[in-house]
């Protein structure tokens, strides 16, 4: 909600407010009473027409983390994580000035769906929730199905299908006719870096230095273990981590103690058992969030992936397999969507479930090819390609 909330704001105070635009408006107000003189519905209605999960009535008492006040839910929860915001929204529609909202028998279900929309969760990538993500996805794909002149719709000849299939971009386009030398390949998204070092970082002196605090440090630093532990324990065996060695065997979580460990684990990484490369690019990627060094709620751009040191992005099958649902996936949707945008916190959790349940994957088959493509993002993350979403 913030940064959709910030740039609505500052429009609708450029536009309406200022004294231009005599004597100027509430364009946030002009949009919720559109809403209701056209009947668009309450925002479980509107989640409901759109196939979208309706949310339901909850009294949990919570407590908004800025100031330790205590609200009762109503649902409000369902709309946003951000405990502040679904505070706000419970005084603004069941504060001592709006009883009759709970005794009328409503709930966050029952709210305006504009004001509910801005509140949402973002989509991963996206500036938007799910509400306005799904209208727009809904609305051009049916402006795109319709437009009998969109090049998926013609039919070409061989030559025009020949100068198609030649992959040209708009990005190439505006290379070859203009003085521009340093587009990005995609126009439509700017890329960036964060600060990921590679699993060969830590075990260098300043790696060393970095998990145990001095450059001859034996133990991992207390807080980082811990952080490690609580993030890579293993499910299905108690005293144990998801991370894997060459035999699939499951490294304890009393070995992750062991600075001596971890540097020769880092270092005899292979890729024969795919699983153990895939622990060993999860192990330096939790190092990286943990140490601040990237933040696993940005989102890639998996098409822009290489392997690291080449030219070479992912094949076709490995980003394929990002776009399924794989048997072992704790996250409910498929690891990136189909535009290619994937959340770091999804491809970490989906790593863990993963050698959770295939810690051996020596022969070709779904499991490797998946722990495959998670590693590719992992390492290209780690290295900090030019990938990162902003």
């Amino acid at each position: 909600m913030p940064r959709l909330w910030t740039s609505w704001r500052s429009a609708v105070s450029v536009t309406c407010c200022s004294a231009r635009v005599a004597p100027g408006e509430d364009l946030i107000s002009r949009d919720i009473w559109r809403a209701d003189d056209h009947g668009i519905g309450t925002y479980n209605q509107v989640l409901a027409a759109f196939g979208l999960p309706t949310v339901t009535n909850t009294t949990i008492t919570l407590t908004d983390p800025t100031d330790s006040t205590t609200f009762i839910s109503h649902g409000f929860e369902q709309i946003t994580s951000d405990l502040h915001i679904a505070r706000l929204l419970s005084d603004a529609y069941t504060g001592p000035t709006r009883g009759t909202f709970l005794l009328n028998g409503k709930f966050a279900g029952d709210i305006n769906p504009f004001i509910a929309g801005l509140a949402e969760d973002h989509v991963p990538g996206s500036d938007l929730g799910p509400l306005f993500h799904t209208i727009l996805v809904n609305q051009f794909s049916r402006l795109r199905d319709g437009d009998q002149y969109f090049y998926l719709n013609e039919v070409f000849n061989a030559e025009e299908q020949g100068f198609i299939n030649q992959a040209n971009t708009l990005g190439k386009i505006i290379t070859a006719n203009t003085g521009v030398t340093n587009l990005q390949a995609d126009v439509f998204r700017y890329l960036s870096v964060e600060n990921g070092v590679g699993k060969g970082y830590y075990t260098s002196k300043n790696g060393q230095a970095a998990l145990t605090g001095t450059t001859s440090g034996t133990i991992i630093l207390a807080p980082i273990y811990n952080a490690l532990v609580a993030k890579l324990a293993n499910p299905n065996l108690p005293g144990y981590l998801v991370l894997v060695d060459a035999n699939g065997n499951y490294e304890t979580t009393a070995w992750l103690q062991s600075y001596a460990n971890v540097k020769s684990y880092l270092l005899n990484a292979s890729s024969t058992n795919m699983a153990y490369m895939l622990s060993a690019q999860l192990l330096t990627a939790e190092l990286n969030v943990q140490l601040g060094r990237v933040n696993a709620t940005t989102s890639i751009f998996v098409p822009a992936v290489t392997l690291v040191g080449t030219n070479q992005y992912l094949s076709k099958g490995l980003k394929q397999s990002l776009q399924n649902n794989d048997v072992f996936s704790t996250v409910t949707h498929p690891v990136s969507d189909p535009s290619g945008i994937a959340l770091i916190q999804d491809i970490l959790d989906a790593a863990i479930a993963e050698l959770a349940n295939a810690p051996i994957t020596t022969a070709a088959g779904a499991d490797r090819t998946f722990e495959e493509a998670l590693k590719d993002c992992l390492d290209a993350i780690n290295n900090n390609e030019v990938i990162f979403i902003l």
